[in-house]
């Protein structure tokens, strides 16, 4: 039984414009003290979630939960839920010091936390500059010191590493593991998947509006399952090999192989193929590999799908 508390939560969330379904019946949990990655390609209806989560759009039908109440019911949210969802949202003319001080207020706050704030991020040295001259990268870090000046219980970020170097990509990951390691929520979309497997413990990967997936990381990276990168020209011989075994075989759209068999198996099968020995590398499956195959297929089962009611 899962005793941990929802903090942020959806059900039944869905959103139509006119004709067009942005989001359809989506359900999910992001639960106290875990990183929770919210993926999807472009399109897919992640941001839209997000918004009905924080009541800027509103839902056709269903419902989104902030600490049990919808968004707009909570008292003192900045104390509550902080957020960066549009990451230029600034005055151009504005210092970043200014900028934070227009939110310290509502947050309840003052120069203390501010100072603390802009030391977190890494922008002391910038603090009195217009924000019209921060890179991508200091207006991310500024706007993430926006949502954490009220010393929420979770945050909700959109996109929070586009714009960072390396180094503040790393600072990143470090600082939304701590906040959760302190009993906190993180929500966060990205497309960054090699680093959001380093950062989340939970996934929810959404998909031309339905959510395909829900649930840990580590039961969606399965060892009952891996991928096989075969060398040019030979990777028709060890799908057939593979398949002539009885192990599912999905092509991902950068030609490697996800098969639904154990690493060591699937290396055995390729040893012994013809054109696999010494032409393949066999991996462990990987969030990228796990995304693009779940996407794609369910693309690929929505084009079937059309072309069948066409014919009809």
């Amino acid at each position: 039984m899962n005793d941990r508390e929802t903090v942020l939560s959806a059900r039944g969330l869905s959103k139509s414009y006119g004709q067009v379904q942005a989001v359809a019946d989506v359900s999910f949990d992001a639960e106290r003290g875990r990183v929770v990655g919210f993926l999807g390609p472009n399109g897919a209806g992640k941001t839209t979630t997000l918004r009905m989560l924080l009541g800027l759009v509103r839902p056709t039908s269903g419902q989104a939960h902030a600490l049990g109440v919808p968004y707009r019911q909570l008292r003192r949210p900045l104390r509550r839920v902080g957020v960066s969802v549009e990451a230029d949202a600034f005055t151009p003319g504005r210092t970043g010091r200014d900028h934070l001080r227009c939110y310290a207020g509502l947050a309840g706050c003052g120069r203390k936390r501010i100072a603390e704030l802009l030391d977190l991020v890494d922008l002391t040295e910038a603090a009195d500059r217009a924000v019209r001259g921060y890179s991508t990268g200091m207006k991310r870090r500024l706007s993430i010191a926006t949502a954490l000046l009220g010393d929420p219980d979770a945050l909700v970020l959109d996109e929070p590493a586009s714009g960072l170097d390396p180094d503040g990509i790393a600072w990143l990951r470090g600082l939304l593991r701590g906040f959760a390691d302190e009993g906190k929520t993180v929500l966060l979309s990205s497309h960054l998947l090699d680093e959001m497997q380093k950062t989340v413990d939970d996934v929810l990967l959404i998909n031309r509006g339905r959510m395909l997936y829900s649930g840990p990381l580590e039961d969606l990276l399965t060892p009952q399952a891996c991928v096989v990168r075969p060398a040019a020209g030979s990777d028709e011989g060890i799908r057939h090999a593979l398949e002539a075994r009885g192990h599912g075989v999905h092509a991902l759209a950068d030609g490697r192989l996800r098969v639904g068999t154990s690493r060591q198996e699937a290396s055995a099968v390729v040893a012994e193929s013809s054109s696999g020995a010494g032409s393949a590398i066999v991996e462990p499956c990987t969030l990228e590999s796990e995304f693009m195959r779940l996407t794609r297929a369910d693309t690929a089962h929505a084009a079937g799908s059309a072309t069948k009611g066409s014919a009809l």
